[in-house]
């Protein structure tokens, strides 16, 4: 288990837990149940737990090109 972030620490999450509602709903691995479940779970778990809490979120994309 990872202990907590500390004031003033930067955390890196890539973004494998959005999985489930891309990757494995496209290769059938979950239930449409399951995709809509996070889908509603998420912006939830990232206000309350996270944003709420005081921790200051940024999220930033990168398009990979197959070429690279």
């Amino acid at each position: 288990m990872r202990r907590p972030a500390r004031p003033g620490e930067i955390v890196l999450f890539d973004r494998s837990w959005y999985n489930r509602a891309g990757v494995e709903r496209v290769m059938n691995f979950v239930t449409d149940e399951d995709c809509e479940r996070l889908i509603t779970m998420v912006p939830v778990v990232v206000r309350e737990m996270i944003v709420n809490n005081g921790i200051i979120l940024r999220k930033y994309f990168l398009d990979v090109s197959q070429d690279e």
